[in-house]
Parts: C-alpha cells; sequence; structure tokens
C-alpha cells in the first residue's frame, strides 16, 4: 500500500507538489521496484475494481471540495475501501452459491476432506494415486486449501461426472476448516498429524488440534480417519490410522507399510 498511501497523504498535504512528486519520484521509484521483482504486478480484477472506485470517488469528493470545504478529499480512499469490500463480499457470496449448487447437482459425488499440520498436500496426493484408476477421481490442485480457492477450483474445474472429489484444508485462524467443512459437507474426513507448524497463528498446540478436529462437523460424515495425535478415541465413526501401521519403509523405489 505504500505506492498508494505515500501519494494520497502527498497530495492531500502539498497538493500544488503533487504532482511533480509523482513525476519524478514516486513513477521511477515504482518502475524500478517492479523491474526487481521475479513476480510482475498482475492487475486481477480485485485491483481494477479498487482503481475505478478511487476514481469515481476522487471525482465526487473533488467536486464537493470545490464547493465546500477541502476535507473532503480525505473521504476518497476509505469509501474506494469500503466499496472495495462490499464488492467482495457480494462477489465471494455469489460464487460460494454457484460451487454449492454444482456440487448438488451431482447427486452421486463423494467428498473427501484432507487436513492436518504436516502433510495433508501428500495424502491428497497419495489417496488420489489410489483411487483414480477405480473412479473419476478430482483432487484440488497444488496447495490450494482455502474456502475461497476451494469455491474457485469447483467453479472452474470439477467436471459434472467426478465421483470423488478430494479438497485440502489449511487454516491461520480458528473456525477457518469448520466453514470449509460445513461448505463441502465431505462424507470422509481424514485428520493427518497435528503438531506446532502454524503456532504463531494459533497460539498453543491445543488450539491447533480443536481447528484440524473442525473437518468432522460435517453432516453426511460417514467415517473419519484420524491420527493418533488428534487424542481422539475410536468408535463407530473414527477409525485411528497410524496405530495399525508397522514395518514403514520408504526409498526410491516406493513405500512399504503393513
Amino acid at each position: 500500500m505504500y505506492f498508494l498511501f505515500i501519494p494520497y497523504f502527498l497530495f492531500l498535504a502539498f497538493p500544488l507538489y503533487s504532482l511533480a512528486y509523482f513525476a519524478l519520484i514516486h513513477t521511477p521509484i515504482l518502475y524500478f521496484w517492479n523491474k526487481g521483482i521475479d513476480k510482475k504486478l498482475v492487475f486481477t480484477s480485485k485491483v481494477k475494481w479498487f482503481f475505478v472506485f478511487v476514481f469515481v470517488y476522487n471525482a465526487i469528493f473533488a467536486i464537493l471540495a470545490l464547493r465546500f470545504s477541502f476535507l473532503f478529499n480525505l473521504f476518497s480512499l476509505p469509501f474506494a475501501l469500503l466499496s472495495l469490500k462490499i464488492y467482495e463480499f457480494f462477489t465471494n457470496l455469489y460464487y460460494k452459491k454457484q460451487a454449492k449448487a454444482k456440487l448438488r447437482a451431482n447427486e452421486n459425488l463423494k467428498i473427501i476432506l484432507i487436513t492436518a499440520s504436516f502433510g495433508k498436500t501428500s495424502i491428497k496426493n497419495f489417496l488420489y494415486e489410489l483411487l483414480k484408476d477405480d473412479f473419476k477421481s478430482y483432487k484440488t490442485p497444488r496447495s490450494v486449501n482455502t474456502l475461497l480457492g476451494i469455491v474457485a477450483d469447483i467453479n472452474t474445474n470439477l467436471s459434472q461426472d467426478t465421483q470423488i472429489y478430494i479438497a485440502e484444508a489449511g487454516a491461520r485462524l480458528k473456525g477457518d476448516i469448520d466453514e470449509i467443512t460445513r461448505f463441502l459437507q465431505p462424507h470422509i474426513s481424514i485428520v493427518g498429524e497435528i503438531g506446532n507448524a502454524h503456532l504463531e497463528y494459533f497460539k498453543s498446540v491445543e488450539n491447533i488440534r480443536s481447528t484440524k478436529l473442525e473437518a468432522l462437523n460435517s453432516k453426511r460424515l460417514k467415517k473419519a480417519f484420524l491420527h493418533s495425535s488428534t487424542q481422539k478415541e475410536e468408535d463407530k465413526l473414527i477409525s485411528l490410522y497410524d496405530d495399525k501401521l508397522s514395518l514403514i519403509h520408504s526409498s526410491l523405489e516406493g513405500l512399504e507399510f503393513k
């Protein structure tokens, strides 16, 4: 936001000199900064809408400032940010409804949700390799593990003849996985090893554990496979998978276990 707020407040403080600053200092800095980074600036739909809002509110409040008070110029950026938040809210709501309808339309689709402190992407990829030859299977690409990422993936990539959809769920806050679980309503949940990854967000391993176990909140849950670090007891719904494995060995030739 440096390249937005600095020129904005300089304009408010020194309107007569802001154009010279922007042309002689700010623009060259922005150019060389963009040239030096590996990943170039991408003007996403969100960024484009933000600049539209800034332009519109600048025009509106500039007119009001000329007629009433210069202080009206202070409102353009806050109003643009507020409008962007409102735009995001309704856009995300629309895409969620679209993805939910797509899932609902596929009556034969079974959903598997995977979460863990470590290795959830590896579990997802391994499970996909096991299932893909027998079922029309699809997994979320790379490390897509947020609600909005999953929603976008469903709307864009999930075909209507898919039989098994494998998704992974990540979290930065308590409730993140619950949100994904209640959206997908998975039939099977897998909770891998719980550890201190992302401890800076959750403050304690117990908070991490309770957040990961939100993957069990599905109303359609038929079976859950959990690592013993979840500290859950086995029952008709829950199986602890690591206690049943022995002689685990991995090499370049593959993985062996009993």
